[in-house]
């Protein structure tokens, strides 16, 4: 469609048939409308210091505006400084424009080129039309000396040198984002108008094409506020000249300065830069062919032109590349160019495991199978690699499968990925730790790979590596998944059961020090019996083990042991190992003592560890299985040799036998005397026998006041405290007690022996009923009359606390 053409500058002939500014010719049905737009975008003022050139020169160096400007009314207009006019005025300037009803009209005369293409072209006119009328133009617009080429050079020499690409980006990623009406507009400040026209010639060449035609520019605008176009050039010193409220109405790139305006550079822009101008418009086409996004915006040509980048054996980054993977898994693409992205998006540096899974995918879709079990094995081989270095969240927790979805190892569908997967996990395994082999392995039956595994291969690992993991250090594993290796894989468990063995019959030491962790309780489960059954050695270490763990269970744990030997006695390096160093407790020796014959023990060794636990007694509840195990201990072989180690206890026994033949006061006066001596169990059963003595006895109350003349005071409470449990049913023979308890008291002659009996006697008399008490004072006068008014004092006092002020009352 023909392009309407008008020039406008300051003639003595034109429209308006005066002298002055005016439209010097149009072409026909350029409306009023039209020209009023026309000059609303090629006003005119040339940079203060080139108002009035001398020379032609000079006037050639002036700034040059070729503006453009679409919509339903599109404009395309150069505006040239001529200088003075008709009058010899300086200021004059001349435009030439074409405008068109749409920007398809303009693109269809413009053909390949876009709008800055005609920079300096030889179809703008610079001098007036002989008439007012010009004709419509019609057929193919002209190149000017912007080009690809032209761009390449400029930038490659420009003073910004290694900023170069990052201003660049900016300056797209703020054109675009003026261009989509998310930001200000951009103003560009250059030395000349030229070097203005070669950068928006790079945006326009980098910007996706329906961007870059969309473009409203102007190389050159003294007054930039007055117009409404996303990029604009200018000059430093118009620049100065501005108001800053209009300066911060753009983005300002100063580029004379280095002066790069803070942005938000879009992935693409970078992409786009670094591509290049020379071949961006090849980029801009394959990534037309692979996509139109409804969109011109760089958001919605990202994926795309990323993808396309790639196709063009572009270096990408790792973000781009992310792009480009997801992209391609959403497109509708034939399986040929789905095959073909796969292949190149494999092959890009940037490409990282996660991309992996879609590549699978965009070749099962391409139908290239070959490319598609490549892909997966390179898949499976980087998750081995990462689940060998735990970097995987599935193989911290081997109970843990809720976050395993993502993993190669549930996808392994193809024979061919299997068996290389076999090959490559044996590999691994024979050069990994053995907490990296269980790694592997925890994958490996995730994966169902156990039918691919050699099984002798894997009795061997259970030998050699595992015990090494679970015995702790730097090669120690994880307790979880060492026990689902123990319990996947049987092979495995059989060869760690068969070396666990090996060690427990030669080092049974270093056996229990491996099962006192964690592999001891879960080899102990019930699932491992048939496992263990064909090694009694390590048997008893699980056991030991366990005992080790759970302290009270020992006792029942050394007499399982030993009758599973067949032994009566255990030896000395069995107690070791399941006691530890510990001496056994109280309850450890009634336990072990009632079930093996002690008098038995032919062991100098295993006799000292019943004799420690047994000289420790001491307590008066201790004195019975004191008795019957030293007695046994005494008899025993290993007793008889080691006498002097026993002569406490034999020194017990001959105690005992003294209090067994005590006849009279006599002979009670021995067992008084064990009462003070240096064996504390001679002092308890001494103390027991006295009681037991006093009480037992049919004694004269003077009698019982001679033994508790011998006996020590805290023993005399003891006697005092039985007779008051007894209160309230007095035998005869209970008085006969309490009247030698009066006269003892009453034959002492130190306060505070009397004050120590005094308190105890009246609480047993205070008991005592009316027929007693006459008893007691029967008693008290046949035994010494001497003392018959002093015990009627005494019966004074503490009956009548009894009976309320008479004791007349009651009985």
């Amino acid at each position: 469609m023909a392009l309407e053409q008008l020039y406008y500058t300051s003639c003595e002939q034109g429209l308006t048939g005066f002298a002055g500014y005016q439209f010097n010719a149009v072409s026909p049905g350029a409306s009023a409308e039209t020209q009023r737009e026309v000059l609303s975008q090629i006003a005119y003022k040339p940079p203060r210091s080139q108002m009035f050139p001398a020379e032609a020169d000079e006037l050639a160096r002036c700034p040059v505006n070729l503006c453009f400007r679409p919509g339903t009314l599109t404009l395309l207009a150069n505006v040239e400084y001529v200088g003075q006019d008709f009058s010899k005025r300086f200021g004059n300037y001349f435009a030439h424009a074409f405008a068109a009803d749409s920007v398809d009209d303009l693109t269809e005369a413009l053909g390949p080129l876009l709008p800055i293409e005609l920079w300096r072209a030889p179809v703008w006119a610079a001098s007036q039309a002989d008439g007012t009328e010009l004709p419509r133009f019609s057929g193919q617009l002209p190149r000017g000396l912007v080009s690809p080429a032209s761009v390449r050079d400029f930038l490659a020499g420009h003073l910004l040198g290694d900023r170069l690409d990052s201003a660049l980006s900016a300056l797209l990623s703020a054109a675009a984002a003026a261009v989509e009406g998310r930001a200000r507009p951009v103003l560009l400040v250059e030395s000349d108008s030229d070097r203005a026209a070669q950068w928006i010639a790079a945006v326009s060449y980098l910007l996706p094409p329906r961007a870059g035609a969309a473009l409203a520019f102007a190389t050159y605008r003294a007054d930039p506020s007055a117009s409404r176009l996303h990029l604009i050039g200018t000059v430093p010193e118009t620049l100065a000249e501005l108001p800053l409220d209009v300066i911060d109405s753009f983005v300002v790139f100063d580029l004379t300065a280095g002066s790069i305006a803070e942005v938000a550079v879009h992935p693409l822009a970078e992409l786009a830069v670094r591509v290049g101008v020379s071949k961006a418009r090849a980029l801009w086409q394959t990534a037309g062919t692979l996509a139109a996004p409804g969109s011109s915006s760089l958001d919605a040509w990202f994926g795309p032109v990323a993808a396309a980048a790639a196709l063009g054996r572009v270096e990408l980054t790792v973000a781009e590349a992310d792009r480009a993977v997801t992209w391609a898994t959403d497109a509708a693409l034939d399986p040929a160019a789905l095959a073909e992205l796969a292949m190149v998006l494999h092959d890009q540096p940037a490409r990282r495991d996660h991309h992996l899974p879609a590549l699978v995918e965009l070749a099962r879709r391409g139908g290239d199978q070959a490319l598609c079990d490549e892909i997966r094995f390179e898949q499976i081989d980087s998750e081995l690699a990462r689940v060998r270095a735990a970097d995987t969240e599935d193989t911290r927790d081997s109970k843990d499968t809720k976050n395993s979805k993502n993993s190669a190892a549930i996808r392994i569908e193809s024979p061919t990925i299997r068996r290389r997967t076999a090959g490559r996990l044996r590999e691994l395994l024979d050069v990994s730790t053995p907490v990296e082999a269980l790694r592997l392995l925890h994958w490996a039956r995730r994966a169902g790979l156990e039918p691919e595994l050699d099984q002798v291969f894997l009795f061997g690992f259970g030998q050699r590596a595992l015990v090494s993991a679970a015995a702790g250090g730097k090669q120690a594993a994880a307790p979880g998944i060492l026990h689902a290796a123990l319990r996947d894989w049987p092979a495995i468990r059989r060869g760690f059961v068969a070396e666990l063995a090996t060690l427990a019959g030669k080092q049974p030491e270093e056996a229990d020090q491996l099962l006192d962790g964690p592999i001891g309780e879960f080899l102990a489960g019930a699932d491992f019996d048939s496992d263990l059954r064909e090694y009694p050695a390590l048997q008893e270490s699980v056991l030991i083990a366990r005992a080790r763990r759970q302290p009270a269970f020992r006792p029942e744990v050394l007499l399982r042991i030993l009758a599973r030997r067949g032994q009566e006695l255990p030896d000395a390096k069995l107690l070791k190992r399941l006691w530890q160093g510990w001496l056994w407790s109280r309850e450890d020796l009634l336990a072990i003592a009632a079930k093996v014959p002690v008098r038995r023990i032919d062991d100098d060794e295993v006799l000292i560890w019943f004799v420690t636990p047994v000289e420790r007694a001491s307590e008066n509840t201790d004195i019975e299985w004191y008795v019957q195990i030293s007695s046994d201990l005494l008899a025993s072989p290993a007793g008889k040799r080691l006498k002097k180690s026993l002569a406490a206890m034999e020194e017990v026994h001959r105690f005992i036998a003294v209090c067994e033949s005590v006849q009279n006061l006599a002979g009670l006066s021995k067992v008084v005397a064990g009462i003070s001596s240096n064996n504390r169990m001679i002092a308890l059963i001494a103390r027991r026998f006295l009681l037991h003595y006093l009480m037992r006895s049919e004694w004269e109350p003077k009698q019982v006041c001679l033994v508790l003349e011998r006996i020590p005071p805290n023993i005399v409470n003891d006697f005092l405290a039985r007779l008051k449990t007894a209160g309230g049913n007095w035998s005869a023979a209970d008085l006969k007690r309490i009247a030698g308890v009066y006269l003892r008291f009453a034959s002492m002659y130190e306060n505070r022996a009397r004050a120590e009996m005094l308190a105890p006697l009246t609480d047993i008399v205070r008991g005592l009923k009316k027929a007693e008490w006459d008893e007691l004072r029967r008693l008290v006068e046949l035994s010494d009359p001497l003392l018959a008014d002093e015990f009627h004092s005494f019966e004074t006092r503490y009956r009548k606390l009894r009976f309320g002020g008479s004791f007349r009352r009651g009985g």
